[in-house]
């Protein structure tokens, strides 16, 4: 085992199970999503449990007003960054004792990469990149998401257990407040007290094993940064995006400066992060990321259905292309027709000069 004293937790188990996702201490806010969600899921007196791992204790009190019950904290001092074979055999031995019927996942980068080891571990199914999740008649999950570029929806039932699903994030609404209380009955994991799920909610606070390291197998982790597209899309109220117009890393320079310029992130389309020219942080589209921006500027994007599916509920649609037939026109408010390349140096000087005049 990894974790101290696991095998004590086994009061009132076979609930919802979430797993989440710590950024520089914080957890991310698509747990309050998924806590939304789970308790429209949740059937008689089934429990809303959080799973999250850091190098200290994560304050979770937004997500116990919201309706958490039960949050297991995972520390260690050690364990700064996500290593996805660790992080998974961790999940799994809270997923072992608690055995909860449904497990949900942010459709993040984190969650893509934990969620199908886990469903390999525990020899069950998963649904990726979810819209909707309800519960049929039966009481089993019901789980929904688009397929071939939006144009159906499958519903899909898992036959075996837990039911384990990725959501999209921001496809939920968060979580409302349903009570003020801010302090948690937080008790520290030794194997000696005696458990009773009966006051909630309850934070249960984990150390792990002195010789985790050894069972972990880890050696080295190291951390590499793209110099493009550091900031999250998803967050984004603005967005450049480019396409198959740009061609080479120096082509970015045009977009990167109206980026500067306006306050933007920077994204893309499939095609730049398959031909290296963009990390996979910045793809938009249906296999990528999808954002909701006040402001997308689309430039050199011709507007494949995989795209579209990932920006067209962006308020506010600026398109640039040469081709006019280009169908990012049809989802686009305001299109500009002609080579971004002389467009947008034309673009960055009006702004310049509104700014300055």
């Amino acid at each position: 085992m990894l974790i101290k004293n696991i095998n004590h937790i086994t009061d009132k188990i076979g609930g919802i199970l979430i797993v989440g996702e710590v950024e520089n201490g914080q957890l991310h806010p698509i747990a309050e999503e998924l806590l939304h969600k789970a308790r429209e899921l949740r059937l008689d007196d089934e429990l809303i449990e959080l799973c999250i791992i850091n190098n200290k204790k994560v304050d979770v009190t937004r997500l116990y007003q919201r309706g958490m019950d039960i949050c297991h904290q995972i520390i260690s001092e050690e364990l700064t960054a996500p290593m996805d074979t660790l992080w998974s055999d961790i999940f799994l031995e809270i997923i072992k004792v608690r055995q909860p019927k449904i497990v949900l996942f942010g459709a993040t980068n984190f969650g893509r990469s934990i969620a199908p080891r886990l469903a390999a571990y525990c020899k069950t199914g998963l649904t990726a990149d979810c819209t909707q999740l309800e519960r049929g008649d039966d009481g089993d999950l019901i789980q929904i998401r688009p397929a071939f570029s939006d144009n159906l929806l499958a519903h899909i039932k898992t036959t075996t257990s837990p039911k384990m699903a990725t959501v999209r994030y921001r496809e939920f609404p968060q979580a409302e407040i349903i009570s003020q209380k801010t302090v948690a009955n937080v008790i520290e994991v030794t194997g000696n007290e005696k458990l009773c799920f009966l006051s909630l909610p309850v934070e249960l606070v984990y150390t792990m094993e002195e010789d985790w390291k050894s069972k972990g197998a880890i050696k080295e982790f190291v951390i590499e940064e793209s110099p493009l597209g550091k900031e999250d899309i998803c967050e984004a109220q603005i967005i450049v995006a480019g396409g198959a117009a740009i061609k080479n890393q120096d082509d970015w320079k045009w977009l990167a400066e109206l980026a500067s310029e306006i306050g933007a992130t920077l994204g893309a389309s499939r095609a730049l992060v398959d031909q290296g020219l963009a990390s996979s942080q910045m793809q938009v589209g249906y296999s990528g990321n999808r954002v909701k921006a006040k402001l997308y500027i689309a430039c050199g994007i011709s507007g494949a259905p995989q795209h579209l599916a990932g920006m067209k509920d962006s308020s506010y649609i600026i398109a640039i292309n040469k081709d006019p037939s280009a169908p990012i026109f049809q989802a686009a408010d305001l299109g500009f027709v002609g080579d971004m390349y002389s467009l947008l140096p034309e673009l960055i000087k009006a702004i310049k000069e509104k700014r300055n005049g």
